[in-house]
Parts: structure tokens; sequence; C-alpha cells
């Protein structure tokens, strides 16, 4: 299973779907990452699932080059075994405001970091890992390579590859869940869980820029349409990248003024076709969707 790149709602659905099949099939569960961190939300769910599950969870920070930042440290502490490869990197997981940076006050950032230290420095001593050092990752934005992190006490051990996993991970013993797991590596068996296609879609749309180009193409989309009636295939594509949009919108932390904004701007745009202003309505239009975009 593997969590890559940002950690939104897709990526934790992916998860819950490995951590089933894992359970079904009666065996542990690896998870390869390379993640520069994503949302709070989805970051818990994968942690509550993680802990809450019967089989032994693995991350292994892996291919080469990998890192686990921001979420992806919290999601390491709450392995049941941590494990990073070559040239791989841990760390940095101060908070980030992702709705613009006049969202926060002070005081607020100070809470929500306080919270997060919180939160992993109990996975730390629930794991038995360096909770010093996942405070410094917190506050600090403090970040080590692999070699580091096993001398800190961060990781459990570090390994070249999969196989290489496998087999020094042979024989541990891992307590979770009140029950006993003998990790028996001859036996095992890997089999990649695949994210579904939708996931993998909704996994790409869900990412600030793309949203933001499918909001836009659905605006002039309709815009289209209004000013140039025909089969009304522009409108229905633009209404359907505007709803696209609006999914990705719905899980991004993002500035609602500036959304309410862009949506100002496309009935300007509409009102002004309508009513056949020469163009007045959509000067204004244009002022409110660059405000809009750029509060965004």
């Amino acid at each position: 299973c593997e969590i890559k790149d940002i950690i939104d709602p897709p990526t934790s659905n992916h998860l819950r779907k490995c951590l089933k099949k894992s359970l079904d099939s009666g065996y542990g569960l690896i998870i390869l990452m390379d993640t520069p961190g994503g949302l709070e939300a989805s970051m818990r769910e994968i942690i509550i699932e993680i802990l809450n599950t019967n089989i032994p969870v693995i991350v292994f920070v892996y291919p080469e080059g990998a890192r686990a930042a921001s979420a992806g440290v919290f999601i390491t502490y709450a392995s049941d075994l941590a494990a990073m490869g070559p040239s791989t990197s841990i760390g940095a997981a101060h908070p980030v405001n992702l709705g613009g940076e006049q969202q926060i006050s002070e005081d607020m950032l100070d809470k929500i970091t306080n919270d997060s230290v919180s939160f992993i420095k109990n996975l730390a001593e629930s794991r038995g890992r360096n909770a010093d050092w996942a405070e410094k990752a917190v506050r600090e934005s403090a970040s080590v390579t692999a070699a580091e992190a096993l001398e800190l006490g961060v990781i459990d051990l570090t390994a070249s590859n999969v196989e290489d996993l496998l087999e020094k991970i042979d024989s541990r013993v891992i307590e979770k869940s009140g029950k006993t797991f003998l990790i028996n590596a001859n036996i095992a068996r890997t089999e990649k869980i695949e994210m579904s296609f939708i996931s993998r879609f909704l996994h790409i749309i869900v990412n600030p820029n793309i949203a933001y180009i499918l909001f836009i193409i659905g605006i002039f989309g309709i815009i289209y349409e209004f000013s140039q009636p025909g089969l009304g295939i522009s409108g229905a594509v633009g209404v359907l990248f505007l709803i696209l949009g609006f999914y990705a919108f719905s899980i991004l932390p993002i500035n609602y003024a500036g959304l309410a904004l862009i949506i100002l701007a496309i009935i300007l745009f509409i009102l002004d076709i309508v009513l056949g202003l020469g163009g007045m309505l959509s000067i204004a239009g244009v002022a409110s969707l660059l405000i809009g975009s750029f509060l965004l």
C-alpha cells in the first residue's frame, strides 16, 4: 500500500481499503511512504485506522529519495514498526497554514502547534519512540536522514528495499491490541494494493492548482454557453468542471471570501451577457475574479 504525494481524503480511503484487505487475508500491511504532508483531518483518520486495526502495520519510507514530512512524521510514529530506505528523510512537521497567511493568528498557530506536539508525543510514548525529537520536528521543523533517525530512536530499522525489510523484520514480535504477533517473513507474500481509478482521479483534482484550473475552466465554459447558445456542450462541460472544482474546494482549506468573489464574478459575467450591458459588468467581474483568485 502506498501513501504518496499529498495526504488527502482519497489517500485515507485507500489506506482504509488496504487495511481491510490485509485484515481479511490475515497478513500485516507495509505502507510505502513518500509524502510532503497533507491535510490534518486525513492524517488523523489514517492514524486512527492504524492504531485500531488488529494487524501489524509497518511504515517504510521508500524508495530512495523519499521523505516522510509533516503529516508523514505522525503516521510513521503511529506505525507498529517504522523503517526507512537509503537517501530518505523524515521531519519538518511544523503546522502549516494552507488557507492563507491572513486566516490564522499567532495565538491560534501556537494552540495548533501545542496540540500537534501533544498528539505526536502520545504516539511516541505508545510506540516507544523518541518523543523529544518528535517535539523538535513539530516546533522547529527538525529533519533527519535515515541513519540519524535510527540513531535517535525515531525509527526501528533501515532497509535497502522491501525484500531486505522483510528479511530484517523476520521473527520480530509485535504487541498490539492485547495480541502478540510474530512476523514470519518466510511465508509472507507481497501484494501491491493499487489505488482505485476513482480514488486516483480524486487524488489528482484535490490539488489547489488543479482545483483552481478546473474551476476557471468551468466558469468560462458556462460564460461561453450564455454568449454563444448552441447544443449546450460547453455549458455541460462547464457545470461538470465547476462541480469538480467545488468538490476539491470543499476538502481543501480555502479562503471563502476569495471563493465568494469568484462566484460573484460568474454572476456579473452572466448578467452582462443576458442584459447586454456592453461589458460594464464584465469589467467588475474581471476585477472580482482577479481579487478572488489572489485571496483563494
